[in-house]
């Protein structure tokens, strides 16, 4: 199965025991909270190209990501793009080709991860969701678990690359949101808020951004503020 193939799992191993900890300084935590089997959706904000390789190395399942299509257009990156089974989307509309491909990858048993905002941020404070997040969620009734980048924003700065002195990274993961939650909030819309309450309650005050007030009044997820 493409999903599986062996060169992926040889790679992720040689950047989990030898690239990531050479480059930075990397903590993971909450890996237990990631489901072992079944499909699910990895959410996470997203200020640095690097979430996107970090995502599909450091989980221990690799979710199939969505990108923005215009990735397919920059040097080398199609070739690690479609080797780790990634979607391209339309930024700025609904995407129907991406959101079918979403299911299918969703039905099939395979996790996919998306970043919800749509876009990196220049800050790395979180920005506002688009409701795709949540269209897809509500459409695959599968939980959807919440991951805090910190830190990877000073690795990339601009065109350059800034490893040293090797930068402290966090990925963090909560508890996953179940189907039923999500099922309350109703609308996409709303289950895009409620996933990205749940992503700022797992970073420190100050990278949240316009969910500040929303992760200190209903967060649940249990992570006690992170700083890297």
């Amino acid at each position: 199965m493409k999903h599986e193939q062996l060169s992926f799992v040889v790679a992720r191993w040689l950047a989990r025991h030898i690239v990531i900890p050479l480059l930075v300084r990397m903590q993971v935590r909450g890996l237990e909270h990631v489901p072992r089997s079944g499909a699910f959706i990895a959410a996470a904000n997203h200020s640095s190209m690097l979430d996107i390789p970090l995502m599909m190395a450091l989980l221990p399942r690799r979710p199939s990501i969505m990108g923005r299509r215009d990735l397919w257009e920059k040097p080398l990156l199609p070739l690690m793009l479609n080797w780790g089974d990634a979607v391209p989307v339309n930024r700025g509309g609904a995407d129907r080709a991406a959101l079918r491909a979403a299911d299918d990858k969703l039905s099939k048993g395979i996790p996919f991860g998306i970043f919800p905002e749509g876009t990196r941020t220049r800050t790395g404070a979180l920005g506002s969701a688009k409701a795709g997040v949540g269209m897809i969620a509500l459409r695959a009734k599968v939980p959807v678990v919440p991951i805090a980048f910190i830190g990877t924003q000073n690795i990339l700065r601009g065109r350059r690359l800034h490893f040293f002195p090797r930068p402290r990274v966090a990925m963090i993961i909560g508890p996953p949101i179940e189907p039923e939650e999500l099922a309350q909030a109703g609308r996409p819309d709303a289950a895009a808020e409620l996933i990205m309450r749940r992503i700022a309650a797992l970073l420190p005050a100050e990278a949240r951004g316009i969910y500040a007030d929303l992760a200190t009044a209903g967060s649940t997820s249990g992570q006690e503020d992170v700083n890297v």
